[in-house]
């Protein structure tokens, strides 16, 4: 947990310093604690969590898409990932030039 509040309170201050509405910090910190709750009962139960990109069989696919040069928008549209785990595959995966 204490690896979650220091970028937390590094957020909340750069946001305050862009004089960002306090309302607004106050209401997205809550949707992300409640989205921090649904994944802990996931790990406490488990289970992978609901709605999350990516599985097994999506990165497996993803790491062969990657080793045939295919681009990180084609991987994660194909795989249901974010861009940036695309884009890390194709880092550890993709064909290097030399």
């Amino acid at each position: 947990m204490n690896a979650i509040v220091l970028p937390v309170l590094l957020v909340l201050s750069v946001l305050q310093f862009a004089e960002v509405p306090v309302e607004l910090i106050v209401a997205s910190m809550q949707r992300l604690d409640g989205r921090l709750a649904q994944i802990e009962q996931h790990v406490r139960n488990g289970q992978p969590s609901a709605g999350s990109p990516g599985t097994d069989r999506s990165y497996a696919l993803a790491e062969r898409l990657a080793r045939q040069g295919a681009s990180a928008q084609e991987i994660a549209e194909t795989c249901g990932l974010y861009i940036t785990e695309a884009e890390l595959l194709l880092r550890l995966h993709g064909n290097r030039p030399g």
